[in-house]
Parts: C-alpha cells; structure tokens; sequence
C-alpha cells in the first residue's frame, strides 16, 4: 500500500510541474520537417517540405521570456509564454501580432509545433501545419 500511495503522490507531484518547461526553454531547435495538409470540401491535399522554409529555419529560447527566430538567416526576437502546451509568441513592438501553436511533442531531441487556421466561412479551407524540430547539440 505504502508504494502505491508513494507512486500516486510522484504521479501528482510531476502533474503539476509544467509539462514542456525542462525540456524547451534553453534549447536551440532546427527545422527538420514542415507537413501542410488542406482540407476543404474536395478533400485533402498533403504536401511535404524538407527544406527553404519560410515561417523559420530554427528556433532558439534565449531566456524565461524571449525567443529568436531564424529566417533565410535572419534572426528576430519575440516576447514568448507555454502555457497548457501552447506556445505563444510575439514581436516585442507588436503585441497584438499574436502567433500561437500546439506543442504536440516535446523530448529532449525533438519538438512538433502545430498550427491550424480555418479560411472563409461558407466553404470553408482548413490548413494544418506541423513543424517538425530537431534538438541542436551545443
């Protein structure tokens, strides 16, 4: 019984640390993977890109606070918060230019972003993309 009490009670203790706070921040991450499926009323179409990303080509969590992204090998820092697996970003001038995507996976190797927008109202198009990032080894 004391063995189950004492696994019940770590299993509380780890759920209330935040789940991605260890394993991110501090870490430098370079885009691997970029999958884009659209969906609308026809169906789905999937495409794949392995490299020239546009929205980044690495991800670096400088401090507790603030994150650079690196594009076409310019680097721009953001004001950031995880919270309930979100992360939230955004310029430091432009506060309301808010960009937010689900951790789907975090380890100490590898990090998935999702973003999901929804386009028109009657026939609506709906876009999916995941970010696949791999840990960058200092």
């Amino acid at each position: 019984m004391g063995k189950i009490l004492s696994i019940v009670s770590m299993a509380f203790f780890m759920s209330c640390i935040p789940a991605h706070e260890g394993v991110i921040k501090n870490k430098r991450w370079r885009m691997v993977k970029q999958v884009t499926v659209t969906q609308d009323k026809a169906g789905n179409s999937t495409s794949e890109k392995v490299k020239d990303f546009s929205i980044m080509d690495s991800l670096y969590f400088d401090t507790d606070d603030k994150l650079s992204i690196v594009s076409y090998g310019s680097a721009v820092q953001y004001q950031y918060k995880i919270k309930d697996s979100v992360l939230t970003y955004w310029p430091q001038k432009e506060v309301q230019k808010i960009n937010e995507y689900r951790i789907a996976v975090s380890t100490k190797d590898s990090l998935v972003l999702t973003r999901t927008e929804v386009w028109g109202s009657e026939s609506p198009l709906k876009i999916t993309a995941s970010f696949h990032l791999s840990a960058i080894k200092k």
